[in-house]
C-alpha cells in the first residue's frame, strides 16, 4: 500500500478511535460495611483515613483547589492521557484560528488535518494498542514522511509541531532548537504554545542539566501566571517535574513543598508522587526521619501517608515504619507537634495506647480526631460513662456539620454519612446497654442499613418496632424512591428512601407473623394489591364451607403468590433470605456471629439481645425460607384435589422443583406422591420412569402466575 492508502486509512483510524475512547466502563455492585457484627475491631481502630484529603489541610492558602472539590478523576485521563493532550492541542488551534481571518470551511479543514497529524506524530503507538478491530490495514510502523505538518499553522503552531516530529522521531536536540525557536517570536504570536514550548525544553533536558530543566519548569509557571494559555495545566504539572528533580537529589523538603503546590493547583497526580516521597524518606534511614521531623510540612506528609495507609490514595506501609517514625519524632524531643491528634491516631493504632495519651496531651486541641480518641482510650480504660458521654458530644456535632476534612468517605464506605462510624460506635455502645430503639434510631440515620436491619428484625419486638417506626418515619414516601438494584449505603442518606426501607421491613415482618390486614399499610403501593391477594386467597382457600375444589384453587393461588412474590413479600431483610440483596447473596448469619462466643468483648451482647435474636427467627430459619411454606400451601393445596388428576400432577411437580435444588430431602414427598397418587398421568409416569421430577418443561403452568411461570 503506498503512503497515500495508508494515509487514508489512518484517518478513517484516527476518526473511529476518537469516537470510541471515550466509553467508561461500567461498576459492579459494592457491599456497604457493617458495624455491630465487628464493633470490638472498630473500637480498637480509628476509621480509614484519606490521604488526598489529609493533605489539603497542607495546601498552599492561594491554592485554587477547593476542599469540596471532587476527588473522581476524568475517566479520559486515567484511559489515554495521550488523547488529552491532543485534543487539547487541537483545541488551541481551533481558538486560534478563530481569532485569525480564518472562518468556516478552512478552519474546520485545517483543525480536521492537525487533529490527524497530532494523534501520529504523539499517539500513534497507544492508538495501536486501543484498537480493538483488524489493524491488517493499519502499518505496525508509521513512515517519517507523514509526519510533515500540515500547511496553513500559525507560526507557533508550526514551530512547536516540527519540535514534536523531531522528538517523535528521536531527535532531542532539534526538538530543543524548534522549542527555543518558539521564543523568537513575538509575544503575541506564541500565546498559545509559550508554556507548551517551556514545559516540553524542560522534559527533555540531558541528564546533568537538571538546574536548566528548573528553570524552564519555572518559565512555564511564570507564562501561565502571565496569561499565556495553558490549557493542558502544564504550570501544575511542571511542579511535580521539579518536585522529582530535587526528590532525586534527597532534598525531602523542597520535593514536598513543590508537590503541595502541584496538588493545590489541582494536579491529583501529586498524591501518588508524595506516597513516593514518604516510601523513599522511610526507607532512608534514621538521620532522614529525623531531618524529617524537623520539618511541619513534611512532618505532617509522613503522618497523614502513615494513618491512611490501609485507605484510597495510599499504599499499605509495612508494620514497623510507624514505630521509626514515632521513635523519630520522640528523639527529637519534640513536646508539642503540628498535627499530634494525628500522632496519637497513629500510635493508637499501632497499639501504642501510652503513646497515644501522650500524644494527646501534646496535641493542645480538641479536633474531632483527639476527642474520638479520648473516647476509644476511655473505653478501654473501662470508664464507658465518660466515653459514652464523648461518643453522643462526637455525633452531635458531626451531625452539625463539624466533620473534619481528613474523614471524608473512602471507596470502600462511599456513600456513609461522615463520622458514621463514630455513630455506629455509639450505637454498639447502647445495644450493649439495651437501649435498642435508641440506637436502631442512630444507625438508621448514619447509613449502616444492614445493622438496622437486624435490630429491627432481630432485636425489636414487632410491637417495639412497630413504635419506633410509627413514631420516627410516619409517612409512606411515593414508589418513586424505591430503592433499586444492588443497595448501596449512600441511598440512606436520604429520608424518604430510609421510610420507604425501614417500613417496607416492617410490613414484611407483620406479613410473616400473620398480620396481612395491618401490614399492607407500610409496604410500598405497588406491593399492597398483591398481599391482599395472597390474604384473601388464604382466607377463602381455608373457609371449610367452601368445595374442595374452590379451596384448593385458593390455596394453590396463595402458594404460587408466596413462591414467586416471596421475597417481595415477605422475604427477611438479613438472613436467611437477603432481601438486602435481593435475595441474590447469602452474606452469612449476622446474628450468630454478633451473638456468638466471637462477638464484642468491649460492647458485649447482652443475654437479652441474644435471647431476642434466637426468639425472632423465622421458621422454618433457612434461605429462602417463604418456598418451604408456599410448598406447605402447595401439599395442602393437592391434599383437597384428586388423585391421577392432571392439575394434581401440575401442583406436585411444580411445588417440588421449588425446592429440588436446594433441599432434595424437603421435595422428596412432593415426587413420591406424584408417583403414588398420579401414576396415571404423563407427569406421574414421566417421573417414575426418571426417579426424580420431569423437566420443567413438561410442567404446564397456570395462566395466572405472577411471574409468568418463572422458577
Amino acid at each position: 500500500m503506498n503512503n497515500t492508502g495508508i494515509h487514508s486509512t489512518l484517518v478513517v483510524a484516527v476518526s473511529v478511535l476518537l469516537a470510541t475512547l471515550d466509553r467508561v466502563p461500567a461498576c459492579g455492585p459494592d457491599f456497604p460495611p457493617t458495624i455491630l457484627d465487628r464493633a470490638d475491631e472498630c473500637f480498637r481502630t480509628m476509621p480509614e483515613a484519606n490521604f488526598a484529603a489529609e493533605l489539603r489541610d497542607l495546601l498552599p492558602a492561594a491554592s485554587r483547589l477547593g476542599l469540596g472539590q471532587s476527588d473522581e478523576e476524568p475517566a479520559i485521563g486515567l484511559d489515554a492521557p495521550w488523547l488529552n493532550t491532543v485534543r487539547a492541542d487541537v483545541m488551541d488551534l481551533a481558538a486560534a484560528l478563530r481569532e485569525s481571518a480564518l472562518v468556516g470551511p478552512d478552519v474546520d479543514r485545517r483543525v480536521a488535518a492537525y487533529r490527524v497529524f497530532r494523534v501520529l506524530a504523539g499517539g500513534y503507538e497507544p492508538m495501536l494498542a486501543s484498537w480493538t478491530c483488524s489493524t491488517d490495514s493499519v502499518p505496525a510502523s508509521l513512515p517519517p514522511d507523514l509526519l510533515e505538518p500540515p500547511a496553513g499553522l500559525p507560526r507557533d503552531f508550526e514551530r512547536y509541531a516540527k519540535g514534536v516530529v523531531a522528538y517523535r522521531l528521536g531527535h532531542r536536540a532539534s526538538a530543543r532548537d524548534w522549542w527555543r525557536a518558539v521564543f523568537e517570536l513575538p509575544p503575541k504570536e506564541r500565546r498559545y504554545k509559550s508554556t507548551w514550548a517551556a514545559y516540553m525544553l524542560g522534559r527533555t533536558q540531558p541528564e546533568g542539566e537538571e538546574p536548566v530543566a528548573a528553570a524552564w519548569y519555572q518559565l512555564t509557571r511564570a507564562l501561565a501566571a502571565a496569561g499565556y494559555h495553558d490549557s493542558l495545566g502544564l504550570a501544575a504539572e511542571s511542579l511535580g517535574w521539579e518536585a522529582q528533580l530535587e526528590l532525586r537529589a534527597g532534598r525531602f523538603e523542597q520535593a514536598a513543598a513543590l508537590y503541595l503546590e502541584q496538588y493545590g493547583e489541582g494536579d491529583r497526580g501529586a498524591v501518588a508522587s508524595l506516597q513516593t516521597l514518604v516510601r523513599r524518606l522511610l526507607a532512608a534511614g534514621p538521620d532522614c526521619l529525623e531531618a524529617a521531623a524537623g520539618d511541619v510540612r513534611l512532618q505532617r506528609v509522613v503522618t497523614a501517608y502513615l494513618v491512611s495507609r490501609a485507605g484510597p490514595e495510599s499504599e499499605a506501609a509495612a508494620p514497623e515504619e510507624a514505630a521509626f517514625w514515632l521513635a523519630a519524632l520522640a528523639r527529637r524531643g519534640q513536646r508539642a507537634v503540628s498535627g499530634a491528634d494525628r500522632l496519637a491516631w497513629l500510635a493508637y493504632e499501632e497499639g501504642d495506647f501510652s503513646g497515644a495519651t501522650h500524644w494527646l496531651t501534646v496535641a493542645c486541641t480538641n479536633s474531632l480526631t483527639a476527642r474520638w480518641l479520648d473516647a476509644k482510650l476511655s473505653l478501654r480504660r473501662g470508664d464507658r460513662v465518660r466515653a459514652q458521654a464523648i461518643f453522643e458530644g462526637l455525633v452531635g456535632g458531626l451531625d452539625a456539620g463539624g466533620m473534619s476534612p481528613s474523614f471524608t468517605v473512602t471507596e470502600r464506605d462511599r456513600g456513609q454519612l461522615p463520622g458514621s462510624q463514630a455513630a455506629g460506635e455509639l450505637a454498639a455502645l447502647l445495644m450493649s446497654d439495651g437501649r435498642y430503639p435508641q440506637a436502631l434510631d442512630l444507625l438508621l440515620r448514619h447509613g449502616w442499613w444492614t445493622d438496622s436491619a437486624y435490630v429491627a428484625e432481630r432485636v425489636l419486638s414487632t410491637d417495639e418496632l412497630r413504635v419506633y417506626v410509627d413514631r420516627a418515619w410516619p409517612v409512606q414516601p411515593p414508589d418513586a424512591r424505591e430503592p433499586g438494584g444492588w443497595w448501596d449505603s449512600s441511598q440512606f442518606t436520604n429520608t424518604e428512601t430510609t421510610a420507604y426501607a425501614i417500613r417496607y421491613l416492617l410490613g414484611r415482618r407483620l406479613a410473616r407473623e400473620g398480620h396481612g390486614a395491618e401490614a399492607a399499610g407500610y409496604y410500598p403501593f405497588r406491593w399492597r394489591d398483591w398481599l391482599r391477594q395472597y390474604e384473601d386467597c388464604l382466607v377463602r382457600g381455608r373457609e371449610a364451607w367452601r368445595t374442595p375444589s374452590e379451596r384448593a384453587t385458593r390455596l394453590w393461588r396463595a402458594a404460587r403468590l408466596m413462591r414467586y412474590l416471596g421475597m417481595e413479600l415477605f422475604g427477611t431483610e438479613t438472613e436467611p433470605d437477603w432481601r438486602e440483596w435481593d435475595g441474590a447473596f447469602d452474606t452469612g448469619e449476622f446474628g450468630k456471629e454478633r451473638t456468638g462466643t466471637n462477638g464484642p468483648v468491649m460492647a458485649r451482647v447482652g443475654a437479652d439481645e441474644a435471647a431476642r435474636v434466637r426468639q425472632h427467627g423465622v421458621a422454618p430459619e433457612k434461605r429462602y425460607h417463604y418456598r418451604y411454606l408456599a410448598a406447605d400451601l402447595a401439599w395442602e393445596a393437592a391434599s383437597l384435589m384428586p388423585d391421577d388428576a392432571a392439575v394434581t400432577a401440575d401442583v406436585l411437580c411444580e411445588a417440588g422443583t421449588w425446592l429440588k435444588q436446594r433441599d432434595p430431602k424437603a421435595a422428596d414427598r412432593f415426587y413420591k406422591a406424584l408417583v403414588r397418587r398420579c401414576g396415571q398421568t404423563d407427569l406421574g409416569r414421566a417421573a417414575a420412569k426418571l426417579r426424580w421430577f420431569p423437566p420443567v418443561t413438561l410442567q404446564r403452568h397456570s395462566a395466572d402466575d405472577p411471574r409468568g411461570g418463572g422458577a
